[in-house]
């Protein structure tokens, strides 16, 4: 049982990597930032060691006479280069309270979402209780993807079509056919889309495409007429291009991780390789998170000149790919500890509560484990005691309780 003399938080130690402290999100709802902050971190973060030696740790100091309450961390895990949505995080958390047991209590993330992952990391919150703010931690651990070969992208274009009374009229509605009649030979059949008339006129962008079964999509090749010369749209792309997906047709959903946007990113509009076909560009190549859908729209804001005017496109073909492939995220179930060791004391045989005796309580408890996160806390300590609560968590952020008590030999 927690009892009132609580000095302060000891460490949590982890399997990720150093990390800074994300910024301010624009979470509404702040806690009052004049509010006592409970816990305070330093930066000694660094990578889980392996299961012969003890962890590395982060260690956090406890104000006095604080709430008798430990934080149950939360872990997630996504691949690298992937963003995290506020709305993915959770909107509660659980805390050990003074009679031991589990509650919840809302938490409040600094977080932004356009943050990119490539290493594991660590999101910091803050919950609310008795009216003061305590720090609580969510660990991110990322994995990388599996490697993804030029031949893994598969053509995806069986009883697809385009739907030509949800596409743009700009260019005429029977010249829609041109973008996916698959020749992409205007010099030798006319086969161009572009909408010269709407030079400096507003402008419906909307390609839209039907497949008649759900088919994975993970890839657009677009070539576009590089001399479409109406004003300054010589050599222009769009400023930016977005992939949409649908379940009806209707309401749009921007793909994940798209890794071209703008026309930036796209790079500059060369002459296709092919020298008959040298005014057709090189392909345009935007790569996303696959989507099984039987709705595809190719969404574009125009370009513009000095004086505003919006620009025109030509395009000889439009190609669709996807990835076949599944790539899973792999999730450790391992939350055991193998032994603690407190000054020349090991204990390998326990269960989930620990008593150890030892004529110094200054010593370390050096935990030793294979876990994903460790998390040690003194909750009690005087001249003859000193109790702790150890959790060990897996990669779901599940987790065991271990109650490890000292005391004083001949106390």
């Amino acid at each position: 049982m927690f009892k009132n003399k609580i000095i302060k938080l000891l460490s949590v130690s982890s399997f990720l990597s150093l990390f800074s402290i994300i910024s301010c999100s624009n979470q509404t709802d702040k806690i009052n930032q004049n509010s006592e902050i409970i816990y305070k971190q330093n930066d000694a973060f660094l990578n889980k060691t392996n299961l012969e030696t003890k962890e590395k740790t982060i260690n956090f100091s406890l104000h006095k006479n604080v709430d008798n309450i430990i934080p149950i961390l939360n872990v997630i895990k996504i691949y690298k280069g992937d963003k995290i949505k506020l709305d993915d995080l959770p909107k509660q958390i659980k805390v050990l309270d003074e009679l031991n047991e589990i509650k919840w209590i809302n938490v409040f993330w600094d977080f932004r979402e356009d943050k990119i992952f490539y290493s594991d990391d660590v999101i910091t919150g803050q919950i609310r209780h008795n009216k003061k703010n305590i720090i609580t931690k969510l660990y991110v651990l990322t994995q990388s993807r599996k490697d993804i070969l030029e031949s893994d992208f598969l053509t995806k274009e069986e009883r697809m079509t385009i739907d030509f009374d949800k596409s743009t009229h700009d260019g005429g509605r029977d010249a829609l056919s041109k973008l996916i009649d698959r020749s992409g030979d205007y010099v030798n059949t006319n086969s161009r889309w572009d909408n010269w008339n709407y030079y400096d006129r507003a402008q419906n962008t909307n390609f839209v495409f039907h497949w008649e079964e759900k088919t994975n999509i993970s890839r657009i090749e677009i070539n576009f007429w590089r001399w479409a010369s109406r004003g300054e749209s010589t050599g222009r792309l769009p400023k930016n291009i977005y992939i949409q997906h649908s379940e009806d047709g209707m309401n749009w959903t921007n793909v994940e991780n798209q890794d071209k946007i703008s026309a930036q990113d796209l790079g500059p509009m060369l002459s296709h390789p092919q020298a008959r076909l040298a005014n057709t560009s090189d392909t345009k190549k935007i790569t996303f998170d696959t989507v099984k859908t039987n709705w595809i729209r190719i969404h574009w804001e125009p370009a513009t000149d000095s004086s505003n005017r919006n620009l025109i496109i030509g395009i000889t073909n439009i190609a669709f790919k996807g990835l076949d492939k599944e790539d899973n995220l792999i999730f450790s179930s391992d939350k055991s500890i193998k032994k603690f060791k407190y000054g020349n004391t090991i204990i390998e045989n326990f269960s989930s509560e620990i008593n150890i005796e030892s004529n110094n309580l200054d010593d370390e408890l050096e935990v030793y484990s294979n876990a994903t996160l460790v998390q040690k806390e003194i909750i009690y300590s005087d001249l003859n005691r000193k109790k702790y609560k150890v959790l060990s968590y897996d990669d779901k952020g599940e987790y065991l309780i271990y109650d490890v008590n000292i005391k004083r030999i001949g106390d």
